[in-house]
């Protein structure tokens, strides 16, 4: 609930949120088991049960919709027209 109430944080704040929400969803995936992608997922999304994969897919979808938005709005707000290339390439390849 904190997450979506939150109002005002400073930008160094916003910034050690996203870092802490990083290295949580690293340390979740570096132990996750490849055996736990077929399970189902532990809390039923709008009272359907689907696998872990099928919620992580969901994620990172969701995920990318709202960096598209923020984008946009970027954009909107300081005028530079270059994208911030969210989830490129060169980030999937990197070690």
């Amino acid at each position: 609930e904190a997450e979506f109430n939150a109002r005002g944080l400073s930008r160094k704040a916003l910034q050690a949120e996203i870092q802490a929400a990083q290295a949580e969803v690293a340390a979740a995936l570096a132990g996750l088991d490849a055996a736990r992608l077929e399970t189902p997922f532990p809390e039923p999304i709008r009272g359907h049960q689907l696998d872990t994969r099928t919620v992580l897919v969901h994620l990172i979808t969701h995920l990318s919709f709202h960096l598209g938005q923020l984008d946009y709005h970027r954009r909107a707000a300081t005028g530079d027209r270059a994208s911030a290339e969210p989830g490129g390439f060169a980030q999937l390849l990197a070690p």
